[in-house]
């Protein structure tokens, strides 16, 4: 470990105004490209039938296009390579993150299709992860404040463990209409300014044009949603979040830790959830609506109303993450702290409703109703989510949308 002196992180300044600029274009266009094109998506994904269908374990209950992650990866990868056109990162970058996003979402839009086995998919996901650290240089040190630690060999194990689970915790948490979207945008938009005020104008850019692209989705992700991100959409958004800050620790912009405090939602109630029900004998692979958010819902929470607590906790966690990257000697202090937060949000779900065993089996709508006390001591119905015009699966070459 070695120890590191108080500095200055802001590297904004000397930046021109092409650097300033191109970043705010990425996300203005991104939004406005994703808006337009998750129409088509949705289109498309209604003539080839790719529609989610309510089971015992979903949290919609109407059949619902899903697969509309496909517009943000392709506005979020144009992005990614216009930047890399331009200059304004390494080329070895620009492979990194288009290369193994490629790949994750190449397994995701089959999985929406069709349905993949999960290790499939972790096998895709370990290969990604390993294609990005390889043209990133790995991870060699993280940084804690006012010391560095070396990571050695460590580290591209722990680089490799953290983009496997991104794809992960995103689609786990994916779940909501507007939950995901919503969190991309938060952290994509904190993120990039962090990165732009640290120098760095073209990962900023990347940034940016995530949350641009998650937010032209989320208007027609919003409850009651249009159409769901889908496996192609989740696990994209995760290996890019998740690898674009390796790149950005290792230029020295935005530390790992603070990136970690940005991601805490998901971070936190997908690492609990999974440990919690490895702890119990369930397999790691099975669907299930066990994370916090979910029994929020089912408590009696509406989709709208659980994603804008997700979306205050963001920006909470956002403060906090702003003030620990800027005072270096706040970082660790910052992520206990937003550790806290967050647990003591997971225990206030949990107070309400335990996560246990009998939701395992699929328990449907009159158990909600049997654990779901008031103030007042009596029970009452969960709020009822607005149901938009029934979806027409077209026939032929006619489409719906």
């Amino acid at each position: 470990m070695v120890a590191r002196a108080p500095h200055n992180r802001f590297g904004i300044i000397g930046l021109s105004s092409t650097a300033l600029l191109v970043p705010g274009l990425c996300l203005g266009l991104g939004l406005l490209a994703a808006d337009r094109l998750t129409r088509l998506v949705r289109r498309g994904a209604l003539a080839f039938r790719i529609v989610d269908v309510p089971n015992a374990r979903s949290s919609h209950s109407r059949p619902t296009p899903r697969g509309g992650g496909l517009a943000v990866v392709a506005v979020g990868s144009l992005v990614t390579l216009g930047v890399a056109a331009l200059g304004a990162i390494p080329g070895t970058t620009a492979v990194a993150l288009l290369g193994g996003g490629l790949l994750v979402a190449i397994v995701g839009i089959l999985d929406d299709w069709r349905g993949l086995r999960w290790r499939y998919r972790v096998a895709a996901q370990v290969l990604a992860a390993a294609w990005a650290l390889h043209w990133l240089g790995g991870f060699p040190t993280l940084e804690l404040g006012l010391a560095r630690l070396e990571l050695g060999s460590l580290g591209p194990a722990i680089a490799l463990l953290g983009i496997v689970w991104g794809p992960n915790f995103f689609n786990f948490m994916d779940g909501i209409d507007g939950i995901a979207a919503s969190e991309a945008l938060a952290v994509g938009a904190v993120g990039g300014g962090l990165l732009l005020a640290g120098g760095q104008p073209g990962l900023a850019a990347i940034a940016f044009g995530v949350a641009g692209a998650a937010g032209g989705f989320l208007r027609h992700n919003w409850m009651p949603a249009r159409i769901f991100l889908g496996d192609v959409g989740s696990t994209w958004i995760g290996f890019t979040l998740c690898a674009l800050a390796v790149a950005s620790a290792n230029a020295g912009a935005v530390p790992m830790i603070v990136w970690g405090i940005l991601l805490g939602v998901f971070v936190f109630d997908g690492t609990v959830t999974l440990a919690r029900r490895v702890w119990g004998g369930h397999p790691i692979h099975a669907p299930h609506r066990q994370h916090a958010f979910c029994r929020a819902a089912r408590w009696g929470w509406s989709h709208a109303r659980v994603t804008r607590a997700v979306v205050l906790l963001d920006l909470v966690l956002s403060a906090i993450a702003i003030a620990a990257w800027s005072q270096p000697a706040l970082l660790l202090p910052g992520a206990a702290i937003g550790v806290a937060i967050l647990a003591g949000a997971y225990r206030w779900v949990e107070a309400r409703l335990p996560m246990e065993e009998e939701w395992e089996a699929g328990a449907g709508p009159r158990l909600v109703l049997e654990r779901m006390p008031r103030p007042n001591g009596r029970l009452a119905a969960p709020e009822v989510e607005p149901v938009p015009a029934p979806i027409r699966i077209p026939q032929g070459r006619r489409l719906a949308g």
